[in-house]
């Protein structure tokens, strides 16, 4: 449309080994839980959702981050968006990263 970028949402099936709370730890500043996945946590500028699952027969984790490009003076504002679209978003992702379970 305008190509202008409104977010970025990067989706990866892992190893059960990472934790992806621990590893993205620095980006969620002032995080809250969400009920999304097996943990979803959303921050200031970022929103994450991790889940076990069966990926092609062998036990994984689906992990999603969202977040906008630049940060907006309304916080709160933003952290109820991000919120809202990785509750919307997660499932189908994962179903579509081939995650089952």
């Amino acid at each position: 449309m305008d190509k202008k970028q409104v977010l970025t949402v990067k989706g990866d099936v892992i190893g059960v080994e990472s934790d992806p709370m621990k590893v993205h730890a620095g980006l969620l500043v002032n995080s809250d839980r969400i009920g999304v996945g097996d943990d979803g946590r959303v921050g200031d500028a970022t929103v994450i959702a991790v889940a076990s699952c069966t990926y092609r027969g062998e036990a994984r984790r689906f992990v999603a981050q969202v977040f906008p490009p630049t940060a907006t003076e309304d916080v709160a504002k933003r952290r109820g968006e991000m919120a809202r679209f990785m509750t919307a978003y997660f499932p189908a992702a994962k179903k579509a990263a081939g995650c089952t379970n």
